[in-house]
C-alpha cells in the first residue's frame, strides 16, 4: 500500500469514527488519528469493554467503512 493510500485510508477512518463512537473527544480522535490499532485500544479503555469485544466492534466498523468505500466507487482495499 502506498503512503498516499494509507493516508487516505486513515482520513476515511478518522471521519467515520465519531459517527460510530460519538463519545470520543477531539483530543482522543487526534490521538487515534484513524489508526485501527489505536482505535481498538481507545474503545477498550473508553467504554470499559474487553479487548475481544473492542476487536469485534472495530472489525464491524472496518467492514462497514470498507463496504461504504466500495459503494461510493472507491475500490482500493482497506488494510487493517
Amino acid at each position: 500500500m502506498s503512503v498516499q493510500n494509507e493516508t487516505e485510508q486513515r482520513n476515511i477512518f478518522r471521519a467515520a469514527i465519531p459517527r460510530h463512537w460519538p463519545d470520543f473527544t477531539e483530543p482522543e480522535l487526534d490521538w487515534i488519528d484513524g489508526r485501527i490499532n489505536r482505535l481498538y485500544l481507545a474503545i477498550s479503555q473508553k467504554y470499559g469493554i474487553s479487548r475481544d469485544e473492542a476487536a469485534r466492534q472495530v472489525w464491524r466498523f472496518v467492514k462497514q467503512v470498507e463496504d461504504g468505500a466500495t459503494e461510493n466507487g472507491k475500490t482500493e482495499e482497506i488494510m487493517v
